[in-house]
């Protein structure tokens, strides 16, 4: 039987003895005593035991980066190693569906598959991301609980408030530092929190959160502010709410929206390996897509420099685009791109440059394509406060380059810019609107070459008429569109893939 190690006493074993007997497991494991241990990855990150053989990851980890950490404790005397990936996931479309980037947090929490006792990897994973994230409404309600507390007279002063337990106080505290209101805080005795408050005026906490804004994400605050209105006049704990308000929702579309693009990252790429049925193996495709991810070539810098620019200039980014021409290329931008949205999750150019990466590369993800292109136009419209003629330009360039490109992508495109709203027209289009069907992917059958000389120059599309071409061979993108399905896993069988 294999030695155990986790913070808590595994079911079945007398908690006040566990405490001994896991120092003892960990002791006979790092001297060769015993050859296995199953351990929680807290542990699994403190070894540096140079002959680790295998990595075994029963489920999948919360991100690429923490993956990379863990099985880098394999074969540190340079000696051959495996590591191998267990993926358990039980319905692909529930779990796409949950990671999708017009996924909410209220969706996800009205979900019946996500609990603690989930065996889908993906469920698991977002159960514990809910409970880190309890939402924007409660969260405020806690800060403004501590600011009652602390009952602010405008100047500096210290003041001892209870410290719960279980309590968000801390979190509070923090936030309230980021927006002027506290200058520190301190532990005094287990159950205390002694806090300094500064010299709080209207003025200093809008400008706190206006400059908080501004060092994480450049060109993000004009329309934070905008949104946020005139606070002048208001009481001063009107203000503090409605900017401690608008802080949380900020670190709700960074934060929250990063950890959840780091779980769809990672299991897109576990997925990807386990489902390959190209010329590739499933290890080289999984440890091509990880590399990919964490390299940072020659393109990482220029996106990087773009994407940290105030404004979205779409015309910087079509350059780079077109740059794009082969499949190794495709695959380095589409890695970079995965890495720098965890980061910045909404960054229109490089949810733009995702989705055109994912259409370029062989083994590519079409739902990826439609998810990243929809993204892009709500962040484009609501974060950087793109204007309708703005986002049609970017749908009219899309249908142009899938054109040139394949019929799949081309349709791929077309439902991509419908949804996300695109008002511009082309045969395609107008086609695909008019049919019953509420998602129709429509590739005409054969189109003219060159440009189309109307406003959008697109590629002009054409049917052949039934007659002439004798029957309808009209062609759509099925549900099964390559690379974007994942086998059915037998979950009565408990069955699982690895990468």
């Amino acid at each position: 039987m294999p030695l155990l190690y986790s913070g808590r006493a595994p079911h079945g074993v007398n908690p006040a003895t566990w405490d001994d007997e896991k120092r003892e497991n960990a002791r006979r494991f790092k001297s060769n005593q015993s050859p296995v241990l199953v351990a929680t990855n807290a542990f699994g990150m403190g070894i540096d035991k140079p002959n680790i053989r295998w990595v075994v990851n029963y489920g999948m980890p919360q991100s690429i980066e923490d993956y990379y950490q863990q099985v880098g404790r394999a074969g540190r005397d340079r000696r051959e190693a495996r590591c191998i990936l267990i993926l358990s996931e039980y319905d692909e479309a529930r779990d796409r569906a949950l990671l999708s980037e017009d996924s909410t947090l209220e969706s996800m929490r009205s979900s019946t598959a996500i609990s603690p006792q989930a065996r889908d990897d993906v469920t698991r994973a977002l159960y514990f991301h809910l409970e880190s994230f309890q939402g924007v409404e409660p969260e405020t309600r806690a800060l403004m609980d501590v600011v009652d507390q602390l009952e602010l007279t405008g100047g500096r002063r210290d003041v001892e408030i209870p410290r719960p337990s279980d309590g968000p106080q801390e979190q509070a505290l923090a936030r309230l530092i980021r927006l002027g209101v506290v200058d520190d805080y301190y532990i005094p005795r287990e159950r205390s929190l002694a806090v300094t408050t500064g010299e709080v005026t209207t003025e200093r906490v809008v400008d706190q959160l206006r400059s908080y804004v501004e060092r994480s994400q450049p060109g993000r605050s004009r329309t934070l502010m905008d949104q946020l209105g005139d606070q002048r006049g208001l009481p001063l704990r009107s203000v503090i709410e409605n900017c401690g308000r608008a802080l949380i929702s900020f670190v709700y579309e960074t934060v929250e929206r990063s950890r959840r693009r780091s779980v769809r990252e990672m299991w897109l790429a576990s997925r990807d390996a386990a489902t390959t049925s190209g010329a590739e193996t499933p290890e080289r495709l999984f440890r091509s897509r990880i590399l990919d991810y964490l390299s940072e070539g020659d393109v990482s810098p220029i996106l990087e420099r773009l994407s940290t620019e105030p404004n979205f200039q779409f015309d910087k980014w079509r350059v780079l685009f077109d740059d794009l021409h082969d499949d190794a290329t495709a695959q380095e931008w589409r890695g970079t791109t995965a890495r720098l949205l965890t980061s910045d999750p909404t960054n229109t150019g490089l949810l733009l440059a995702r989705a055109v990466a994912e259409g370029m590369t062989s083994n590519r993800d079409l739902e990826e394509v439609i998810s990243n292109i929809g993204a892009a136009f709500t962040s484009g419209y609501g974060r950087f406060g793109l204007t309708e003629s703005d986002l049609t330009a970017i749908g009219q360039w899309l249908l142009m380059w899938a054109a040139e490109r394949d019929d799949d992508l081309l349709a791929t495109i077309e439902v991509a810019v419908d949804r996300a709203g695109f008002k511009g027209s082309s045969p395609a289009l107008d086609a695909a609107r008019v049919q019953p069907e509420p998602n129709p992917s429509i590739v005409i059958n054969h189109w003219y070459e060159g440009l189309h000389a109307a406003s959008i120059g697109l590629v002009e599309l054409s049917r052949h008429d039934e007659r002439s071409s004798g029957g309808d061979q009209q062609a759509t993108v099925p549900s099964d569109a390559p690379n974007a399905q994942f086998e059915q896993r037998d979950h009565e069988q408990g069955a699982t893939s690895d990468a």
